[in-house]
């Protein structure tokens, strides 16, 4: 079948993303970590990260309920988003993609402002804590991405697709090669008859291992946390997102298959470190206004229970008040801070 402008703007992009190396940035760092993470390896337990996975695949399943995605959706079922124009199903794909992040993030915020971790101590605490939540987000996450395209992912196979995601997101050689290298467009399937003996998330547990060196840095390792989280579920929900286009177009008679582009490109190491500053300053607002907002809404709690009626309501309208006026002050800052706020309007002609 003929592809639209749009469609063939996706198969190349899709073919460019084929031969993307990680940026300079992160393959230093993954030089510098590995002698690290080698040793890190012999002490941390064999198979924990595989472990993990086993356990929250199910939980992610649980959690992916897709009654709720489909309201959402506004489908009657999953298999229907598979006759829906490719532009849709992607617009679809970024609202999922972009709470996956936000989540992962929050994740790593709200632990520690619950005294899960002690700062200071470092991030691999916290790293340990989170490891299935983490994965158990990134999963429904992909799981919820492959529904966007109109595969209801509830067979083995589709199991095995959606760590072989994971498998291509956490190497570093381009994801064309992992692509043949795991069999996912093969007969049999992702790590089937063609595949090299590799088990489902090796790629994933090696990552994890090679990032717990910097997390246990006293300090540093807490932003370390909250940043290779975001880098984790960034490349997951890329990786999904292309793999699941190139599904809908092999799907629907678009294209047999879609190579790579010649040569390789490297990611922006600059993109990358602006996408993680600014998920770092949501991640901490949200962090401020937690530890600031919780305490005060046990107090209120337990206030209320003691605190006689008209007391109460006074607490009530004084902080509707306060709202009220914290926002008339921040959209007079926006005004003031526009570029044209003091530009003076044009003379009439």
């Amino acid at each position: 079948m003929p592809l639209s402008d749009y469609e063939a703007e996706q198969v190349r992009q899709i073919s460019l993303w084929k031969s993307e190396r990680p940026s300079l940035f992160m393959d230093a760092y993954r030089g510098l970590s590995r002698p690290i993470s080698r040793l890190v390896a012999r002490v941390v337990p064999k198979g924990m990260v595989h472990k993990a996975l086993a356990e929250v695949e199910a939980v992610a399943e649980k959690a992916d309920t897709v009654g709720d995605f489909l309201v959402r959706a506004g489908a009657s079922s999953v298999g229907d988003l598979l006759d829906r124009p490719l532009e849709e199903c992607d617009q679809l794909a970024m609202t999922f993609s972009a709470r996956s992040e936000h989540l992962a993030l929050l994740e790593g915020v709200v632990p520690a402002a619950g005294g899960v971790a002690i700062p200071g101590v470092g991030g691999a605490v916290t790293s340990i804590v989170e490891t299935p939540l983490l994965l158990t987000a990134t999963l429904r996450a992909v799981r919820r991405i492959g529904h966007c395209y109109g595969f209801p992912l509830d067979s083995d196979a589709d199991r095995r697709f959606v760590l072989a995601i994971l498998d291509v997101a956490n190497e570093d050689d381009p994801p064309g090669s992992d692509e043949e290298r795991l069999g996912l467009w093969s007969p049999e399937g992702p790590y089937g008859a063609s595949a090299d003996g590799r088990r489902p998330g090796d790629d994933v547990e090696g990552a994890m291992i090679d990032d717990l060196p910097l997390q246990a840095i006293p300090f540093l390792g807490d932003a370390a946390n909250l940043v290779l989280d975001y880098a984790f579920v960034r490349r997951a929900d890329d990786t999904a997102r292309r793999v699941f286009q190139e599904r809908w177009l092999r799907a629907n008679g678009k294209v047999e298959s879609i190579p790579p582009a010649p040569g390789f490109r490297r990611r922006s190491s600059v993109e990358g470190l602006a996408r993680a500053g600014s998920e770092l300053a949501y991640a901490g607002a949200y962090g401020v206004a937690f530890g600031v907002t919780f305490p005060a809404s046990l107090a209120g709690a337990a206030l209320a229970s003691v605190a006689p009626r008209a007391a109460l309501k006074g607490l009530r309208d004084g902080a509707s008040a306060a709202g009220r006026d914290a926002r008339d002050v921040a959209e007079g800052f926006r005004h003031s801070t526009r570029p044209d706020a003091a530009m003076p309007l044009p003379s009439p002609a």
